[in-house]
């Protein structure tokens, strides 16, 4: 089956140039591609450099992506793909061997919407562990040793059926900011659909967790206070009735917004806090309608 794979990046350089490599070395040209959603207009001249040849060898293909928006960025990848299966990848990852293969193999499950892999996130970036010997300085994700069914993926390290991605509406950009619950809420409605999420321990990576740039456009201090509990009070007014997962929800939408360290730790920032907790709460109830078909929307 053949495979697009995925790297929505921003504000990254080396490592992003080093995830790419490591892709290169292991995709089959012929049945694979690569394309690289990138959403940084200021990169270093190297890294320019670097990614311009590899786009006019055709080695990958390079989207620029304005405004910097992870969900987007992951819809635009449906969009432009070539191929039936698309695997996400993060911008600061070590792949195994395993790891294209092991996403792959489910697909010839027709129930099967969407596979999760197994990821390794490094406790110091400046020091990752050696690919034989993952589990060292790292923290699993998952940590489940048994391939099987899944309530959501992991983020980095995902791969999705495209024609179920775009028909149940692809990534929902109204979570929006770092877009926390947003896998959770894509999962949901493909569960909700009828179909399955898998999990496969054998398609593992470490991520490197670097501290600066990524994907999902990082950085708690960089959104407005209200868009840390708005995205899981718009998962939980979507969804939270439904499984069972409404009191959990909000719980983790006041551990992220008021509850979160820094706001409780500086009573000066407890007003603003609390209003944008209620801010959130007022924005998740209007955003909670589910998104319209991608396919449909877009003519495909």
């Amino acid at each position: 089956m053949k495979l697009s794979i995925a790297i929505p990046t921003y504000k990254r350089e080396g490592v992003l140039l080093d995830t790419c490599r490591q892709v290169l070395s292991q995709m089959d040209p012929a049945v694979m591609e690569l394309l690289v959603i990138d959403q940084t207009t200021d990169h270093e001249p190297d890294t320019t450099a670097q990614l311009r040849r590899w786009a006019d060898e055709g080695r990958i293909r390079y989207i620029l992506q304005q405004p910097p928006s992870l969900t987007e960025a992951r819809n635009r990848a449906l969009l432009d793909a070539g191929a039936p299966v698309v695997l996400f990848l993060d911008d600061d990852v070590l792949l195994s061997d395993h790891c294209l293969a092991g996403h792959l193999r489910w697909y010839d499950d027709p129930s099967i919407a969407a596979v999760s892999g197994e990821t390794y996130n490094c406790l110091d970036p400046d020091h990752p562990p050696p690919m034989d010997h993952p589990e060292q300085g790292t923290r699993r994700h998952c940590g489940a040793d048994v391939a099987g069914p899944a309530g959501t993926t992991t983020g980095n390290n995902h791969s999705v059926r495209r024609s179920v991605a775009l028909a149940v509406g692809g990534y929902d950009p109204r979570f929006v900011g770092s877009a926390l619950a947003e896998d959770m809420d894509f999962c949901r409605r493909l569960i909700v659909s009828g179909y399955r999420v898998w999990y496969d321990p054998d398609a593992w990576l470490i991520h490197l967790t670097m501290k600066t740039g990524g994907c999902g456009v990082s950085g708690v201090r960089l959104w407005p206070e209200w868009m840390h509990a708005g995205n899981f009070m718009l998962y939980a007014f979507r969804h939270g009735f439904r499984d069972g997962s409404f009191t959990a929800s909000v719980w983790q939408a006041l551990r992220h917004g008021p509850l979160r360290k820094e706001n409780v730790i500086h009573p000066r920032r407890w007003p603003a806090a609390w209003w944008g907790m209620i801010k959130g709460t007022i924005y998740g109830w209007r955003s909670r309608s589910w998104p319209d078909p991608m396919s449909s929307r877009d003519g495909l």
